[in-house]
């Protein structure tokens, strides 16, 4: 047998003052792949999980001295949040069930416990747990990845209204990404950026790819340009179609856009318009004859 198929599938915490319960709960753990680990009171029970670090813990509820609600609430204050604490208690004891999820618990057993089931019921909390722990990595990492867009990020549907929006360093508004969602594009734009926006939506569901337009804003701070993108998301029926947005503020860019202009039509010492600048009025007004029947002298 190898290596990899002694290793454990997990480790149990079982808390029981019934020598012969733990026992019995010990082969049927170990026979699912499980290494269990037994505490029979509360007060080894916390300093084994105070010492380790355990998948699933199953709790007797009568015990001496410490009672499995205590022990279980003790437990629930040092966790992981999701943590599966199995209580196991008598089958008609309704108030008994109630205490363990009012202490905390996960789940409970009922007593006389089905020895075959108990190590597939192990295994359904503890995938439950770590897919719970998957979740919150994923989580975690999308938020990171959030934070490191500086860009105004939102969904939208068609009739443009914004679902979602995300904005941690620069924002399209002045108004806060917290309070967009419910709101539509002509609420907190002016009329002429609303309707750019909502032609990129109404290209995008046409084309069903990403539409990009720019658009200049006028706010109380400033005169801002921005570089609008839209896709449109995977299609739900009897739903609005739905898109993704992403506006950069791209004011820097046209600064130097204009800047670099300005050096390549103008004399950089007396500011008067130099040789390409000519040129390119030229051909500019040789178009305009051409187009209208006129003719240019110089």
């Amino acid at each position: 047998m190898s290596e990899e198929s002694k290793k454990p599938v997990g480790k149990i915490l079982v808390v029981d003052d019934d020598s012969t319960a733990l026992l019995l709960m010990r082969a049927a753990l170990r026979k699912s792949g499980f290494e269990a680990t037994m505490a029979s009171n509360g007060a080894e029970a916390l300093r084994l999980f105070r010492a380790d670090s355990f998948d699933v813990v199953m709790l007797d509820v009568s015990m001496p001295e410490m009672s499995g609600f205590e022990v279980c609430a003790a437990i629930r204050q040092e966790a992981d949040a999701s943590l599966p604490i199995v209580m196991v208690t008598g089958m008609d004891d309704v108030a008994s069930v109630e205490l363990a999820y009012q202490s905390g618990a996960t789940d409970f057993i009922s007593k006389p416990i089905n020895w075959a089931l108990i190590g597939h019921r192990a295994r359904y909390l503890m995938r439950g747990h770590q897919a719970l722990l998957q979740l919150r990595s994923a989580n975690a990492r999308n938020a990171a990845i959030l934070q490191a867009i500086p860009d105004f990020l939102f969904e939208i549907d068609i009739d443009g209204r914004f679902l979602s929006a995300h904005s941690p360093r620069a924002s399209l508004l002045s108004l806060g990404a917290e309070a967009l969602p419910g709101q539509l594009l002509g609420d907190v734009l002016p009329a002429d950026v609303a309707k750019i926006c909502q032609d990129a939506l109404k290209e995008a569901l046409e084309q069903e790819q990403s539409i990009g337009r720019q658009f200049q804003l006028t706010r109380k701070d400033g005169s801002f340009w921005f570089e609008l993108s839209v896709a449109l998301k995977e299609r739900v029926a009897g739903q609005n179609a739905q898109f993704i947005g992403l506006a950069r503020d791209i004011t820097q860019r046209k600064a130097d856009e204009q800047k670099i202009l300005r050096m390549a039509m103008f004399d950089n010492l007396t500011g008067l318009p130099n040789r390409q600048s000519f040129i390119h009025r030229i051909e500019r007004e040789n178009k305009r004859t051409q187009l209208y029947g006129t003719s240019i002298a110089v």
